[in-house]
């Protein structure tokens, strides 16, 4: 009896893992918007979305936040295009509807994809923007490009810094039963809504607001196979913030903190290594949120327009 049970349950691991490593590609997503478009570069195929305005004052490139997508950006964008600003929104691998990584990835970091797809757009200098770790990938770029002329200005939104991970803990992420197990959680758990709208009501922090909010915007890419494992496989290789070299940008920065953030709650090596540059601008959006760029668009859009004016 006990050899049977051994036997379904390695059959029944044999069939997880097996589920586990399916990927994900792009095509299956065909053109999730009407201004979809993918950037290939190596193993990925990068989702971004193109927003111009004719004679922009400048082109802003905005990298969202850990489980969310270019959508996020759909409440600021308009606002932005109305002052004169062209903007394109970009998925972080992962998330969105940008590649899902596996083990036989040829991994590039996440700073350099966002930058290689950036700059292939045109030759012009950019306003980086980022939210939340998309902050923190900006923040990366900004470091690791600063010899270049193509970052004109940060605009950071509740940015998260990227911590270093132990050895120990970044093998026991990229391991096999590490990624089946966040894949297996993460279709399971994307299959309910009432995550979806705790994460929402904590990050937005705005009842009306969150009242028709349409939550599929957010579900469904997470729903994409491969994203639970990709997400183990990238979260072991993100790139940990060098504050020391943060302080010693030059270019105009912007920081929007948020008065009932209940996410990242202590930014306080971001400001201090800003404001060490001499050329930061601090924002709290008061009533604010962790996404307080959603349901504060106007409020926050007018604030980047005093900023890069």
């Amino acid at each position: 009896m006990m050899k049977k049970i051994t036997a379904i349950l390695l059959s029944v691991l044999m069939i997880v893992s097996a589920f586990g490593m399916i990927s994900f590609a792009a095509g299956e997503a065909d053109k999730p918007f009407a201004n979809s478009e993918f950037y290939e570069i190596g193993d990925y195929s990068i989702h971004y979305r193109q927003f111009p305005v004719d004679n922009a004052k400048g082109q802003i490139f905005m990298i969202h936040g850990f489980g969310l997508s270019t959508y996020t950006f759909e409440f600021i964008i308009p606002e932005l295009n109305a002052m004169g600003y062209s903007c394109v929104a970009a998925d972080v691998p992962s998330f969105g509807y940008s590649t899902r990584e596996d083990f036989s990835t040829n991994q590039i970091s996440r700073e350099e994809l966002m930058y290689s797809l950036m700059t292939s757009l045109n030759d012009e200098s950019w306003i980086l923007a980022g939210h939340s770790m998309g902050g923190g990938i900006a923040l990366n770029m900004a470091t690791l490009y600063k010899d270049g002329d193509k970052i004109d200005s940060l605009v950071l939104f509740c940015p998260a810094a990227m911590n270093g991970i132990p050895a120990f803990a970044k093998d026991m992420m990229k391991s096999t039963l590490m990624a089946t197990a966040c894949e297996v959680f993460f279709r399971i758990g994307t299959r309910f809504t009432f995550p979806f709208k705790m994460l929402l009501d904590m990050s937005v922090v705005d009842e009306e607001f969150c009242k028709d909010y349409d939550l599929s915007k957010i579900s469904d890419p997470l729903k994409l196979k491969g994203t639970g494992r990709s997400i183990a496989i990238s979260s072991a290789s993100a790139m940990e913030t060098d504050f020391a070299a943060v302080a010693e940008l030059e270019i105009p920065s912007l920081l929007f903190t948020a008065e009932k953030d209940m996410v990242v709650t202590d930014m306080t090596d971001i400001r201090t290594s800003l404001e060490a540059t001499g050329m930061l601008t601090q924002y709290e959006v008061m009533g604010g949120g962790h996404m307080a760029h959603e349901n504060k668009a106007a409020e926050m859009a007018g604030v980047i327009g005093e900023f890069l004016g």
